[in-house]
């Protein structure tokens, strides 16, 4: 009976440990990339999640809220040339179709919104600045919602 009692305190500790180690809490706020045996990835958004301890690990965290991509006199060709200067804010609101974009989430806002200026500065350079940000920021999402991203305000101005 006395060599049972550690054996059993021992295969408990263990256990605790393999739950423990095997758990993974992903923050408000936060996504994650799991990675297994260095081939595949699975994008993870906030809450709790189970992974087998030596197979699966974190690569990196990133967060959801609280992004922008800003513009320092950025030339747009439409029309002739217009200077854009701004800030556009977003979020990751769907982690596996943001998945691609990860680790360039600016670059793919950024170039977004190259693609659709050109066309958008003619049709709307006369209306008032918050009209104007609004429909950018209307065109933008639809755009952008499909590959898990929300542009939650634009602060644009352009001067032919």
């Amino acid at each position: 009976m006395s060599i049972l009692a550690p054996v059993f305190t021992t295969l408990t500790a263990l256990a605790f440990a393999l739950v423990w180690l095997a758990r993974v809490q992903v923050a408000e706020g936060q996504v994650a990339v799991l990675r297994r045996w260095q081939r595949s990835s699975k994008v993870l958004g906030p809450g709790s999640y189970w992974r087998l301890p030596v197979l699966d690990r974190i690569e990196r965290r990133e967060p959801s809220i609280g992004r922008s991509v800003e513009l320092h006199d950025h030339e747009v060709s439409a029309d002739g040339t217009w200077h854009v200067q701004g800030r556009v804010y977003f979020q990751i609101v769907d982690a596996p179709q943001a998945a691609p974009a990860l680790g360039r989430l600016e670059e793919t806002v950024t170039e977004e919104l190259d693609r659709l200026l050109p066309e958008f500065l003619p049709e709307h350079r006369d209306e008032p600045a918050d009209a104007f940000n609004q429909a950018l920021k209307q065109s933008l999402n639809a755009r952008l919602r499909r590959r898990g991203i929300l542009v939650a305000r634009t602060q644009i101005r352009a001067a032919a």
